[in-house]
């Protein structure tokens, strides 16, 4: 099932994403994933894709998907209309984690990531998903929304005044 039942969650869907325009989102799933423990702990990695670049991307990360190397569950935005402010030039990738406190998975996903060649030119973000149940993003004008920021192999986190400190 996917999450929030919005993505098409078949593992053998071969329509790329840039020519998907029946649905918002496209999954992958590693073999006999389940989301484990409590819903209100997962986390993701949103990767920010140029559209020009959505396909190849979705590839990677879905392969890594299905390979188990990355998280849960892994899904692309698509070519349907969508009026987000950022949707007609960037597209989103979201790589989902059972629990954003388990700190060695959620770094283990984000240096997988980097690995296959996300976070060098735009940075990655981590955030719960507790952000999103609360209805608050940034398009209502919510900010410092994510825990973890990615770029060229080094990672921050907010600090105790929302400001970005570099762990490493």
């Amino acid at each position: 099932m996917p999450i929030l039942g919005i993505g098409v969650t078949s593992n053998e869907y071969r329509r790329p994403p840039s020519k998907t325009k029946d649905s918002f989102w496209i999954e992958a799933r590693p073999p006999f994933s389940e989301t484990q423990g409590d819903p209100r702990l997962v986390g993701k990695w949103l990767v920010y894709v140029a559209l020009r670049r959505l396909d190849e991307s979705w590839e990677k990360i879905r392969k890594s998907t299905i390979d188990s190397r990355l998280g849960f569950l892994s899904k692309s935005s698509t070519a349907k209309k969508n009026f987000a402010p950022n949707a007609v030039s960037n597209r989103m990738i979201i790589v989902y984690t059972h629990d954003y406190y388990d700190t060695d998975d959620v770094f283990r996903v984000g240096w997988e990531l980097n690995d296959l060649g996300f976070g060098i030119d735009n940075p990655m973000y981590y955030e719960t998903d507790d952000a999103m149940y609360a209805h608050r993003n940034v398009v209502k004008g919510d900010s410092n929304l994510s825990m973890y920021r990615c770029l060229k192999g080094r990672f921050w986190s907010r600090d105790e005044k929302n400001n970005w400190s570099e762990i490493w």
